[in-house]
């Protein structure tokens, strides 16, 4: 891709510095560059080579650049020295790494890749379920969840372990119980986690259109679209008791202690209280707890044991601990069957004791009560201090029976007592609320692009708006540069398109007919879909100034050759009106005939039988778009069209064509500039004009052929392109320039004027925009707004069978032809038919009221920003256009953040093409060796630096060290150059130290990489 303004050279700067002598490098200035900038001492490199974030818009060369300096910088990281040695030789060692910013992310992007534009789009009742990203829910178990590194455009997928299984058995309290453990069961409990979102119930829309509020993006939630749920593994919730024994030789196993698995974290089971809630805590067991001393500590608390307390010879029934806590005072807790012990936000239990050779020892669980979690069924979730309001915990505790898989997975279960056989099956934590537009409580409101919702645990949902397939973020086209804008020009008639077109270049496209001056590098004109542009008009002086001609010259932007165009005088210069052939005459064409004798394709003025001197002036109307009547007098005071004088004897013109286009193109000598004009776009009505118009002319600009518009469509693009073409309500060929409208115009975007210029853009889905910046019946003294609007539109053909129309078709009004086309197949404007064929216009929605000013269409996900003025005149309408294909998306998962992937370069790499930093490149050199012969000899040493990460991003780069900056400010925003620098410059790049900068930048990204071969070049022949 082509950067148009990259970096530029300073004038004259050429002059190396007095201590070199190495020869000038052109366009390289080298003043204040050594060694010292790139390396210490010891050849250490202390410079990064810095890549501009926007580099991957212009291609590799930015990269390529980065990477061949990185590379020569560290093939030259080495220190030579004088030694003696029996022969060898020293190789070169080390690496370049080249540093890439990438998106990190664990969980799932979901996208509606299927959509079509409605108006149910911009309301959010109305929006569901069509715009809903799913038709279908899904449970995501451990491994389904996706761990994802994007970078270029590409992504890396892996799986990553969000949600978690887990074994685990029952931590049986003996010093409760008082019983051996060989008496009890202890299964393992396998524990999953699952994670429920319905994507089906969720949807996205636009809002605010027709409200006082912002009109936003956003994305609406059901209760019941997330749900977490914890299959338990048939925990006891109560003390398992077989239904054969009796008395404690019965019981198989304890009201579950041990540890359970909830949202990705194990907490132990501190409590469970009944049928429906349990309390979880983090926690630690600790086995070797003493009365020797302190052995153990959890969170800067450490325990010992004071001495066993004792409820009969031998039967321990409680301990009484010292804990020390962690400023160092100690205090004394008993544990006993009665209750736990309490130390600040720490709750103890005991699991064991017992006295051996005068040594006595316990087994303790410490809980974290701070942020206890309380499962209670029915109720909203309970973290510490923390409801999560919203969010209903389900506890689903059944009977191990045959109902259900208990007694099959946990063996050790069957055959349990009707009132002691309670297990748990599973816990859930289900979205009890709906999250949409309606919710007062922020918590809750609708989600807009960039909001997190978050979920308990460390999941979250966030709105992403518009990504492409690869997940990142809808690029504009123009990016860098500036959106697409559309805005009346300076002269009233005019309408303006900002652009960047395919090959990165800024123009501003008029879609009128002139005047033009000589373009500028950013000036452009549209004919036939396609940007031209004037670039030199030079004088063939004859003897006889009747035979004067001038030579124009068109040429197309981007491809196509330059266009020489020959014109004649209009009018006889030597002629005066008393001549025998001359005699008063109007400028125009007839019928397709010259009126009075002129003829733009007559090549001697000499023959055309008007004097100037009898034309004096020829009179241009402009067509302005607004503003053209007052509403007191709508024949007379014209008050946006004027009048345009020009001069007869100034006037050169010929009948040519351009890019299919058959006009007459004049060349005015004493304003040099041109205006373009079909052959026959006045004085064919029965109004019978004889003044040419000045005005956008869909016919010259876009006009249609066969059924088809040709659309101008050279917009910046990855792939996703868009179309723009104007129409017009009126045909020219009955425009009624006095009046305030007329009846024989359709409206077709449905705002009671049958006049207006219609600026129309689709985009590669077929979601068509219409842009009305015309209101000619708008006076000034008038009261009312204006009836400017921007809106999208879709056609429904009602057809009555006349002039050959069938049930299903409609007859496109082309007197030429009376071609028929089917209303699926064809343009918008070619459905919109007159005489006795209609069409009817569907409005899908319109923004024509200042309170709105931003447009989403739903599938393409351009945004339309509208600009607005006084009394309800549009001024501008921004448009963004993705440049690649778009979806609307959400992500569902842990975290997602940037990343840096790093490539590495080394001498192994020599004459390999490797990928690194987005792109691709070839290694030329990497090794340095040095050698001796045979027996002792001295020979130089060579000692290879390891060079490390050379090559960064701007949001990478230590501003403390020396930097190398590739890329001019459109690309790079640590350069300093601009682009003013970079037109004085004959060598299109610059290589030049700022302070402790060297700029690194070309005219286009190839002479980007001439300034960094010639960089490279100058450290080659002075580093060493």
């Amino acid at each position: 891709m082509d950067f148009k303004k990259i970096g530029t050279v300073a004038a004259g700067a050429a002059m190396i510095g007095a201590s070199l002598v190495t020869p000038v490098l052109a366009g390289m200035d080298s003043t204040g560059i050594d060694t010292s900038f790139f390396y210490d001492s010891s050849y250490m490199p202390k410079v990064q080579i810095v890549v501009g974030e926007k580099a991957n818009a212009g291609g590799p060369d930015d990269f390529v650049t980065a990477g061949n300096i990185a590379a020569t910088v560290g093939n030259l990281a080495y220190m030579e020295e004088a030694a003696t040695a029996g022969g060898g030789a020293a190789g070169a060692t080390g690496k370049v790494l080249i540093e890439t910013a990438a998106l990190g992310a664990i969980g799932e992007y979901i996208q509606d890749t299927d959509v079509e534009i409605s108006a149910d789009f911009y309301d959010q009742d109305d929006a569901f379920p069509q715009y809903q990203f799913s038709d279908s829910s899904k449970t995501y178990e451990p491994g389904d969840f996706t761990q994802y590194a994007i970078s270029c455009d590409t992504e890396e997928l892996s799986e990553a372990t969000v949600l978690q299984t887990m074994s685990s058995n029952n931590i049986h309290c003996l010093f409760c119980h008082t019983l051996c453990l060989e008496a009890l069961e202890n299964p393992s409990h396998t524990m999953k986690e699952k994670l429920y979102i319905d994507p089906s119930s969720m949807w996205y829309y636009e809002n605010g259109i027709g409200k006082d509020d912002p009109e936003y993006l956003e994305m609406a939630l059901e209760e019941q679209s997330i749900k977490y749920i914890l299959k338990a593994g048939w925990i006891p919730m109560q003390k398992m008791i077989s239904a054969s024994g009796t008395g404690s030789d019965a019981w198989v196993d304890f009201e579950y202690r041990g540890k359970m698995l909830f949202f990705g974290k194990e907490y132990y089971v501190k409590e469970i209280d009944g049928e429906d809630k349990i309390i979880l805590a983090d926690g630690a067991r600790l086995d070797d707890i003493t009365s020797e001393g302190y052995t153990s500590e959890y969170k800067g608390y450490k325990f010992k044991i004071d001495h066993l307390i004792y409820s009969g010879e031998y039967v321990v029934a409680g301990i009484l601990l010292t804990v020390q806590k962690p400023d160092g005072t100690e205090v004394q807790r008993q544990i006993s069957k009665m209750g736990n012990a309490v130390v600040d936000q720490l709750e103890i239990s005991g699991v064991y004791a017992e006295s051996s050779g005068g040594v006595e020892t316990a087994s303790i669980i410490v809980y974290d009560i701070e942020n206890q979690l309380v499962l209670e069924d029915d109720e909203f979730l309970t973290i510490g201090d923390e409801t999560w309001t919203g969010w209903k915990v389900g506890v689903d505790a059944v009977p191990c029976n045959g109902s259900n898989d208990c007694e099959t997975d946990i063996t050790q279960y069957k055959g349990l007592g009707a009132n002691n056989n309670l297990v748990l099956d599973q816990v859930t934590v289900t979205l009890t609320e709906d999250v949409d537009e309606g919710q007062d409580d922020e918590l809750w409101h609708a989600l807009r692009i960039g909001d997190d919702f978050d979920i308990p645990g460390d999941f979250k949902l966030t709105f992403k708006g518009y990504m492409s397939s690869a997940f990142r973020e809808a690029v504009c086209s123009g990016d860098g540069e500036g959106n697409i804008v559309v805005a009346p020009g300076e002269e009233p008639y005019q309408v303006v398109v900002g652009l960047t077109d395919e090959k990165n270049n800024r123009y501003d496209l008029r879609l009128d007919n002139g005047p033009f001056e000589e373009s500028g590098d950013e000036d452009a004109f549209l004919i036939n879909g396609k940007m031209y542009q004037f670039i030199d008009v030079s004088l063939d002086d004859e003897d006889d100034d009747n035979l004067d001609t001038y030579e124009v010259d068109l040429k197309p932007v981007g491809s196509g050759s330059k266009q020489e165009i020959t014109l004649y005088h209009m009018c006889d210069t030597e002629t005066d009106n008393e001549s025998a052939n001359a005699y008063a005459c109007n400028v125009g064409l007839t019928n397709g005939q010259p009126d009075a004798g002129t003829d733009p394709g007559e090549y001697d003025a000499a023959n055309q039988p008007c004097s100037c001197e009898e034309i004096d002036e020829v009179v241009f109307r402009t067509v302005a778009l607004s503003d053209a009547f007052n509403d007191d007098d709508c024949s007379l005071n014209k008050a946006g069209d004027e009048e345009v004088e020009k001069d007869a004897s100034d006037l050169f013109w010929a009948n040519v064509t351009v890019n299919d286009v058959e006009m007459v193109l004049i060349y005015d000598a004493g304003d040099d500039d041109i205006i373009m004009s079909l052959k026959n776009p006045w004085g064919t009505s029965a109004y019978n004009h004889t003044k040419p118009l000045l005005l956008v002319d869909p016919d010259l600009a876009t006009p249609i052929k066969d059924g088809v518009v040709s659309t101008f469509d050279d917009f910046e693009n990855s792939g996703s392109e868009l179309d723009l073409w104007v129409e017009r309500e009126l045909d020219l060929d009955i425009y009624n320039i006095t009046a305030c409208g007329d009846s024989e115009g359709v409206d077709i975007n449905d705002d009671e004027d049958l006049d207006d210029l219609l600026i129309y853009a689709e985009n590669e889905d077929g979601e068509r925009v219409v842009i009305d910046m015309s209101e000619r019946s708008q006076g000034d003294f008038g009261d009312d707004d204006y009836s400017h609007s921007v809106g999208v539109y879709t056609t429904e053909c009602l057809v009555n069978g006349s002039n050959g129309g069938s049930a299903n078709e409609c007859v496109f009004a082309d007197p030429a032809t009376n071609k028929t086309y089917n209303c699926t197949n064809v343009s918008f404007s070619d459905c919109v038919l007159q005489d006795d064929i209609y069409s009817n216009v569907i409005t899908t929605k319109v923004i024509d009221d200042d309170q709105d000013s931003i447009l989403y269409v739903p599938e393409g996900g351009d945004t339309y920003t509208i600009d607005w003025g006084t009394d309800n005149e549009i001024t501008s309408v921004e448009i963004c256009h993705p440049q690649s294909a778009v979806d609307s998306t959400f992500f569902i998962g842990t975290q997602e953040e940037e990343t840096v992937v790093y490539d590495e370069i080394t001498e192994a790499d020599v004459g390999n093409t490797i990928s690194a930093g987005c792109c691709e490149f070839t290694v030329s050199n990497f090794t340095m060796e040095a050698s001796g012969g045979d027996g002792t000899e001295s020979y130089t040493k060579v000692t290879v630096n390891d060079v490390g990460n050379l090559v960064v991003s701007e949001i990478g780069a230590d501003t403390t060290k020396n930097l190398v900056i590739v890329g001019g400010p459109v690309v790079n925003g640590m350069s300093t150059v601009t682009p003013e620098e970079l037109e004085a410059s004959p060598d299109k790049y610059i290589v030049s130290k700022d302070g402790n900068k060297i700029m690194v930048a070309g005219y286009l990204a190839s002479d980007t990489r001439e300034a960094g071969d010639q960089l490279i070049q100058w450290l080659k022949e002075n580093a060493h």
